[in-house]
């Protein structure tokens, strides 16, 4: 583990680096959406109402999900006395779930385009970039939270900075952080540069859905910081999942609105649960075996790129 790092830490008002860093990287990333939205003749109340429902709604959702996996840390004292809820609204550095930050994007875009009575997809394809982009420079910067760690690195050329940090105690632990936020980036890439194959509505929102929560699966796995595990599996592992299963389910609903057979899209949903429990296992080999972990991983990075080419090719098939 690492301390995190504070601005003013000689101060009686101590400000989180993490914090500090990531409130510019908002700011940032707010302006590039704007900007985008304007370019593509959104309303500037439309754009007003988002940004603030995404900010608010991303706040609430993201602190609540951690709070609920953390809820005998936060709400009890060490004698199992509760706290109340104050603890709630006083947030330690790193104290929100990313699953809940992307779940409240996509509430907000639902709540904005029904009070306005105008597409979802348009906002969500605006935000996809600015969005990725967030989520970079958020993972760029948690290792001034003191989180984004995993497990001692031994192989010499790893033992050097962004591919690994050292601890409190001198050791060269993985940069997990770093490992997450170049996936990352290689999606946002692909959505600034592949223009043309992201023209279609609803493409670029469903491509950054899918590119930048699958991928996000195996950094997950090799944390050893916030471990929020359910049975075996980790919370946002699982959040990962659920997110790309519902993109997943839109993507197969789009398809029969367009006339593909029922009878065929229900085959790819199977063929899609078949991969996602694939998945479960590998993650019950990686913690409850011995078999070795770079073979599991390997079949884990295959068959989570199976999931995800395959929704994306049915996003871009049409119907025959």
């Amino acid at each position: 583990m690492t301390e995190p790092l504070y601005l003013f830490a000689g101060s009686a008002f101590p400000l989180p680096a993490y914090w500090a860093g990531l409130f510019l990287a908002l700011l940032l990333c707010m302006a590039l959406f704007c900007r985008q939205a304007r370019r593509e003749g959104t309303a500037k109340g439309r754009i007003i109402a988002f940004l603030a429902t995404a900010v608010l709604l991303s706040l609430f959702l993201g602190r609540l999900i951690y709070a609920l996996n953390r809820r005998d840390d936060i709400f009890f004292d060490e004698l199992g006395e509760y706290n109340g809820l104050s603890a709630f609204f006083t947030p330690e550095p790193h104290g929100f779930s990313v699953i809940g930050v992307i779940s409240g994007v996509l509430a907000a875009a639902f709540l904005v385009s029904r009070i306005t009575r105008s597409q979802m997809t348009g906002l969500l394809d605006q935000a996809a970039a600015p969005a990725v982009l967030l989520f970079v420079l958020a993972r760029l910067l948690e290792p001034l939270s003191g989180k984004g760690q995993g497990e001692i690195v031994e192989a010499s050329f790893l033992q050097i900075f962004p591919f690994s940090l050292e601890n409190d105690m001198g050791e060269r632990v993985l940069s997990v952080s770093f490992l997450s936020a170049l996936l990352a980036l290689a999606v946002f890439l692909a959505l600034v540069l592949w223009r043309r194959g992201l023209a279609g509505k609803g493409f670029r929102a469903v491509f950054a859905l899918i590119f930048l929560c699958i991928p996000q699966i195996i950094p997950e796995s090799l944390r050893l910081d916030a471990l929020f595990v359910f049975i075996f599996a980790r919370v946002t592992q699982i959040g990962y999942m659920l997110i790309y299963s519902g993109t997943t389910l839109y993507v197969l609903l789009r398809q029969r609105k367009r006339g593909v057979p029922a009878a065929r899209l229900a085959l790819r949903g199977l063929c899609t649960l078949v991969l996602i429990g694939v998945c479960i296992g590998c993650e019950f080999a990686l913690d409850k075996t011995n078999y070795p972990k770079p073979a599991i991983y390997l079949v884990f990075a295959a068959t989570l790129c199976a999931l995800a080419l395959m929704t994306w090719r049915q996003m871009e098939r049409k119907p025959a």
